[in-house]
């Protein structure tokens, strides 16, 4: 019969046995993994297909950079364009602008003289007895220079002194007033749209030179036959006016 301690020993030496067994067969596993790792035949076959894979991103990340080069150089075309096609609607409108207005100066530029010859008519039906037809050709120059005036018409003021840019010398004339001072305007001027269509005639104080006599001595004389035809204008409208009368009687 064994006593307790020798089943103790014995017990604990089949405990070791049955460890360091364990510890030989995980130690034999280790070494059976890692012999079929450095002898597996589809490692080589593994680099490969990974290397393919690595090339294919290159490929695919090179494809990428150049479609981005591409975008941006088309983003750059199409700002240029929008650009170069913004400047040629500004160009076109001012272009267009331009002509009108430039129409517009020519047809004003020509209407003008009918101004001037309103303006006498004004002078004329105010000396008549007829107050009616004074106010109907008034009606008639106010409304159309009102037309005018909002199309961009404008009276250039002939008081003060003498401006080289808006005023024309026809005459310069002795005065108490300082010398450049405009005296009496002849030919009025006007702008349209800031732009000088027709400048103004005027006469302006001064030392006159011997041209200036001429030219005064001038405008008397067409002054002198002016008022002779309007008084043989009014002696023929008395005439026709007894006419009239004797024929009713």
């Amino acid at each position: 019969m064994l006593s307790n301690s020798e089943k103790d020993l014995k017990d604990n030496d089949k405990e070791k046995d049955q460890e360091a067994n364990k510890n030989n067969n995980e130690d034999s596993k280790e070494t059976n993994q890692e012999d079929r790792a450095e002898f597996n035949p589809n490692k080589p076959n593994q680099e490969k297909q990974e290397h393919k894979i690595f090339d294919k991103l290159n490929d695919i990340k090179q494809k990428l950079t150049e479609k981005d080069n591409q975008i941006n150089e088309y983003k750059d075309r199409y700002m240029r364009i929008a650009a170069e096609f913004d400047n040629y609607k500004r160009r076109t409108q001012n272009d267009i602008s331009n002509a009108r207005n430039n129409g517009k100066i020519e047809l004003i530029r020509s209407i003008l003289p009918i101004i001037d010859e309103f303006e006498l008519a004004i002078i004329a039906a105010e000396k008549s007895s007829d107050k009616t037809v004074q106010k109907g050709i008034e009606m008639v120059y106010t409304n159309f220079m009102k037309t005018l005036s909002n199309d961009g018409l404008m009276l250039i003021p002939t008081e003060g002194k003498y401006d080289p840019y808006l005023d024309e010398i026809l005459m310069v004339k002795e005065s108490d007033q300082p010398d450049g001072t405009i005296i009496e305007t002849i030919t009025k001027g006007y702008k349209f749209n800031d732009a000088v269509i027709r400048p103004a005639s005027v006469i302006i104080s001064g030392k006159p030179n011997k041209s200036d006599k001429s030219l005064e001595n001038n405008t008397d004389n067409s002054k002198t036959e002016s008022e002779n035809l309007d008084t043989k204008q009014e002696g023929n409208e008395d005439e026709e006016s007894k006419d009239s009368d004797t024929k009713e009687k």
